[in-house]
Formats: structure tokens, C-alpha cells, sequence
């Protein structure tokens, strides 16, 4: 993933590699599966330097919650795109001033009452999300909200 600079690629084992400064143009540091205790620890100093990125974890069935993101308590950006995902509870380690949080499909429907936590949180990502939705009216600073929902819109309504 060298030679594309908008995004840093880390897996396990970290390599002093995958730890050299990001180009100016990174906007998201990504791994699809879990890593060493001490590597989130690298990973989470290394990240603390770069406040404006997106922290990202995806894949099919690499994760089942999110408590790895108790080394992260700093991050304000955060995306997870974890198919295997059976709780958000995770999302408590990060801080409540978050300013985005992207929530990507999962096989078990999940209840998003967790974003209550974040009521100044200024964007929102959630692919078919649902389940107590109506917790992002309280999310006062809100100005963006996208994802998709076309495999739900018999609930929400015809377009």
C-alpha cells in the first residue's frame, strides 16, 4: 500500500515500515485484524501524532467487539467496518468530543443507543443501521449523517 498515500495499511506483525510518518495526505490508518497488545499500544502512540485521521478496522470476521479501542481513548475519528461485530460497547473507550463515527454493516442487528454518548459528534456513518435510530436526534452538532439504507426502506418509507 506504498504507493497509495490517502491510506496507511497496518497488520500484524507491525513493521518499523508501517510506522514511518504518514504523507501529508493520509486520511485514514487501517487493519483488518487484531493485533498484539503492545502493537495497539505502537499503534495508538503512533496514531496520537496524526489527530486528523481516521481510525479504521474492517473485515469479515477479524473482529467480535471493539474493546481493543481502549488504547485509542484519543482518537476522534473512527470507522469500523466489521461484518462479525456483536456489540459496539467498545466505542465507550473513545473520547465523547468524537467528531465522526462510522458504523458499517454487521450480521446482528445492533442497537445504536451507544451513540448517545457522543452528543457532539459532527459526522455519522451507518450502513443499515437501524435499531434505535432515533438516538441521533440527539446528537445536537450533527451535520452529517450518510450510509446506506436501501435494503431497509421498507421501514423508514417509500423515497
Amino acid at each position: 500500500m506504498k504507493d497509495y498515500p490517502f491510506i496507511r495499511q497496518l497488520e500484524s506483525p507491525l513493521t518499523s515500515e508501517m510506522l514511518e510518518p504518514l504523507d501529508p495526505r493520509c486520511k485514514v490508518v487501517q487493519f483488518r485484524g487484531q493485533l498484539k497488545t503492545s502493537e495497539y499500544d505502537d499503534v495508538s502512540h503512533f496514531v496520537a501524532g496524526y489527530p486528523e485521521i481516521t481510525l479504521r478496522v474492517y473485515g469479515h470476521s477479524g473482529f467480535r467487539d471493539l474493546d481493543f479501542l481502549k488504547h485509542f481513548s484519543q482518537v476522534r475519528y473512527f470507522q469500523a467496518d466489521c461484518w462479525s461485530l456483536e456489540n459496539w460497547d467498545g466505542l465507550a473507550h473513545l473520547r465523547v468530543d468524537c467528531e465522526y463515527i462510522g458504523l458499517g454493516a454487521t450480521r446482528k442487528t445492533l442497537s445504536l443507543m451507544v451513540l448517545a454518548r457522543f452528543p457532539n459528534l459532527r459526522r455519522l456513518f451507518l450502513e443499515g443501521h437501524h435499531k434505535d435510530i432515533t438516538v441521533v436526534s440527539r446528537l445536537i452538532e450533527l451535520a452529517a449523517l450518510s450510509g446506506d439504507y436501501s435494503h431497509k426502506r421498507a421501514e423508514f418509507g417509500p423515497r
